[in-house]
């Protein structure tokens, strides 16, 4: 297992989540990280594919994985989902989506949904903030 700041990265093999619910559990890694809520979410690589499939803009972010795993763990603001899901939100200073925000909806104590980027920085839809830089 590699330990970074905040964040973990679990290789195959060393922990039971890899192979519950995988077709390939050898290929799966998981980056396990803190929200601001001090609760583990994680993100792995089959939920990257899959953003990536549906939001091909994403594949223009340079390093995908750290941009979304910091958002959750360091985002400039939290906003309530619909159906129980975290928002995190995270203004992105550089690249392509310079002036706008990535937006994860993850799970507290679960894992990263999906991901997408908003031009602009806006709270959506009137949704109630729950944490706020």
């Amino acid at each position: 297992m590699l330990v970074f700041d905040k964040i973990r990265v679990v290789e195959p093999g060393n922990c039971p989540l890899i192979n519950h619910g995988h077709k390939n559990p050898h290929r799966v890694i998981l980056i396990l990280t803190q929200s601001v809520f001090d609760n583990e979410v994680r993100l792995d690589f089959s939920t990257l594919r899959i953003v990536l499939s549906r939001h091909p803009e994403m594949a223009k972010v340079k390093q995908l994985d750290r941009e979304v795993i910091s958002a959750v763990s360091e985002p400039d603001y939290v906003l309530a989902g619909r159906h129980g899901e975290n928002i995190a939100v995270r203004r992105i200073a550089a690249g392509f989506l310079r002036g706008g925000c990535l937006l994860v909806p993850y799970r507290e104590g679960g894992e990263v949904c999906t991901v997408s980027a908003a031009k602009r920085e806006k709270p959506l839809g009137g949704r109630l903030i729950l944490w706020k830089r």
